[in-house]
């Protein structure tokens, strides 16, 4: 996994969500996003993204995995909004968080996820559900990214992950009515949460 920004807190925790990757065909991606609650309040430190895929026999030179310089890799510009919402009325509320980031080109197969830091923490109050949502705002939209999926671990349009060093029981809930281009549970892009325990 690739950290691309720095300031990671010590004591966070990454919970991954993807039980496999796949990359079959070029994607419109504008928007996404996905609901999260926690049963303990928390602090969201950061994301685990899919990044875009890289065929390494288009390559020139196959040693170079990219690792050194990120000028090389194709890249996207990224916002992350994060939002309160009533999971009753199905509003959208404050807007909580709002940063941008860059992706990069990913050759790893086995992990092609990278780690975006937020510059500062989100708290999430139990039992509350946020919206995250990302936008591209590159000028490409047609983008060959890496993808993944939660297997059958789902239920309804909820999938729900225990950490079992916290003890803290995340659900992650599908988006109805709101705009998005990638089903968070099936080919999605948001691998994991980057959390905190208060």
């Amino acid at each position: 996994m690739s950290s691309i920004l720095t300031g990671q807190a010590s004591n966070s925790i990454l919970l991954r969500r993807f039980l496999r990757f796949i990359h079959n065909e070029i994607k419109f991606f504008k928007n996404t996003s996905l609901l999260v609650k926690a049963n303990s309040q928390i602090f969201l430190s950061g994301l685990s993204i899919c990044g875009i895929y890289i065929n390494r026999k288009k390559i020139k030179d196959p040693n170079n995995d990219f690792n050194d310089n990120l000028s090389n890799r194709p890249s996207l510009n990224i916002r992350v909004n994060i939002f309160s919402y009533d999971i009753e009325s199905g509003i959208k509320g404050e807007n909580i968080f709002e940063e941008e980031f860059v992706i990069y080109g990913i050759v790893d197969s086995n992990d092609p996820s990278q780690i975006i830091n937020f510059s500062k923490g989100v708290k999430f109050q139990s039992e509350k559900y946020y919206l995250i949502t990302i936008e591209n705002f590159s000028n490409v939209s047609y983008c060959d990214l890496w993808v993944g999926s939660i297997g059958n671990y789902k239920h309804e349009g909820v999938h729900i992950i225990k950490c079992h060093n916290t003890n803290i029981e995340f659900e992650f809930k599908e988006t109805k009515g709101i705009q998005t281009d990638f089903d968070e549970f099936n080919s999605g892009i948001i691998e994991g949460i980057l959390f905190c325990k208060t």
